[in-house]
């Protein structure tokens, strides 16, 4: 009897066995694989975040770029801000001018909000005078008082007070009342409306005789184009009071991150705090142009 060719057929037929039964198992492990993959791209549709200007991979936006919205940032979140604004208009010579930004007279607003509940925040602002001849600090309480997601709605107030700091004269004060509603449409789309009041107004032209308060109506709306860039704008007319002779707007495209917003703009004026925002701006066209950005922690 042939010892080695038996033993050399079992082995053979062993290999044979062992390939199919890997074969089989590779197969199974495979289909496995799939099917798991399967679920978890189902499971992730499922909770897909849908596209919405307000999805938690942006940026929380607390304000269109001067006017606020009605919705506070989360609490114990701080968000920093960042607003640049050129003195001359993009069509005074701008390629002498770069487009305003090297005429001088920039006007610049630093700013820092705290969440400190969920629907309070606390806020300050410093924003440098340019043909003005103070510097205004800024101090506000924002409480979200209706939710949207709850009531169908946001709505909110703003509780402010203004410093105005000029050199060689003691410093002076005034208060700012806001009420505003805002509302969300097909995802995309978020106007707000809102009144605002400041004791103390301020504009280009503005002398003793004129009116110290002013009332306005702003407006705002956030149209999300595509995925993180939205187009941006907002109203300020004055209804009562100073009013400086046209409203005040501002319209730019924003770009938004999980933690970033920036924006590029064109303005009529260079009014980016309360006093000033309200009174409206001097002129209705000859745009200047500027940057918001913002960081949320």
């Amino acid at each position: 009897m042939n010892w080695n060719g038996g033993l050399a057929g079992l082995f053979l037929a062993g290999l044979i066995g062992a390939g199919v039964q890997s074969s089989a198992a590779a197969d199974t492990t495979s289909d496995n694989v799939r099917e798991t993959n399967s679920i978890f791209q189902s499971r992730a549709e499922e909770n897909a975040e849908p596209f919405s200007w307000d999805a938690e991979r942006y940026a929380r936006a607390d304000r269109a770029f001067s006017v606020l919205y009605p919705r506070t940032i989360e609490k114990h979140h701080v968000l920093l801000s960042l607003d640049h604004r050129a003195f001359t208009p993009v069509d005074d010579h701008p390629g002498r001018n770069l487009l305003g930004f090297d005429t001088g007279n920039l006007k610049i607003g630093l700013g820092l909000r705290y969440g400190l509940l969920d629907n309070l925040d606390l806020a300050v602002g410093r924003y440098n005078g340019t043909t003005d001849d103070f510097d205004v600090y800024e101090f506000s309480l924002r409480c979200q008082v209706v939710n949207e997601q709850k009531n169908g709605f946001d709505g909110a107030f703003v509780l402010g007070l203004s410093a105005f700091d000029e050199p060689e004269r003691e410093d002076f004060y005034g208060t700012y009342a806001e009420l505003l509603a805002g509302k969300t449409f097909f995802r995309r789309l978020y106007p707000t409306v809102g009144i605002m009041h400041h004791s103390e107004s301020t504009g280009i032209g503005k002398t003793a005789d004129d009116d110290q308060s002013s009332l306005a109506v702003a407006t705002t709306l956030n149209a999300l184009l595509v995925d993180r860039l939205a187009l941006v704008s907002e109203w300020s007319f004055p209804v009562a009071g100073y009013n400086a002779g046209y409203p005040a707007w501002v319209v730019g495209l924003k770009y938004s991150t999980w933690g970033h917003s920036f924006s590029l703009v064109l303005s009529n004026t260079q009014n980016i705090s309360s006093d000033g925002l309200v009174a409206g701006s001097d002129r209705l066209a000859r745009p200047i142009i500027g940057f918001t950005i913002t960081r949320l922690l």
